[in-house]
C-alpha cells in the first residue's frame, strides 16, 4: 500500500495538462486502467478500463460503458455515462466498485498526464488515477 501511494506521489509531478497533448490520451487506441478512486486503489481482479477516442469515451467495468465528451482549452465534459447491466459481483465487491467508478466519472471535469498516468479531475481534486495499456504490438 505505501509502495503504491509513492508512486500516485511521484507520477503526479511528473507533467502537466499544459504539456500534454490530447492526442496522447486518445491515441492509437490506447486504453487507460483504472489504478485508484479517490486515493484508493482499484479493488484487485476487478480491472477496469477506459479508451477516448473522438468524441466518445468506453470502457468495461462489470459493466460495459459509454459516454460523449466534450474538452476544449479550458473545460472537460463528460455527458452522462450509459451502461451495461448485468450483475457480477466477482470479486466481492466489483459491483460496488463500479457503481462508484461511475458516479465520480460522471462528475469529471478536467485531466492531467503525467507521463504514463492519465487523472481525470473534478476541480482541483484527483479522483480518477489510470495507467496507460498500450496496445498490442503487430506481427
Amino acid at each position: 500500500m505505501k509502495y503504491f501511494a509513492l508512486l500516485l506521489l511521484a507520477a503526479a509531478g511528473c507533467g502537466t495538462t499544459a504539456g500534454a497533448r490530447w492526442d496522447e490520451v486518445q491515441g492509437g487506441g490506447t486504453m487507460w486502467v483504472l489504478l485508484s478512486m479517490q486515493g484508493t486503489p482499484a479493488l484487485a481482479g476487478a480491472e477496469v478500463t477506459l479508451t477516448f477516442d473522438v468524441g466518445r469515451l468506453y470502457g468495461q467495468a462489470v459493466n460495459r460503458y459509454s459516454a460523449q465528451y466534450e474538452r476544449t482549452e479550458g473545460e472537460f465534459r463528460i455527458d452522462t455515462v450509459a451502461a451495461t447491466k448485468k450483475f457480477l459481483d466477482e470479486p466481492p465487491g466489483a459491483m460496488a466498485q463500479e457503481e462508484r467508478y461511475l458516479k465520480l466519472l460522471d462528475d469529471v471535469d478536467g485531466w492531467r498526464l503525467a507521463g504514463s498516468w492519465l487523472e481525470l479531475r473534478r476541480g482541483e481534486t484527483t479522483v480518477l488515477v489510470f495507467r496507460r495499456r498500450n496496445p498490442p504490438e503487430s506481427s
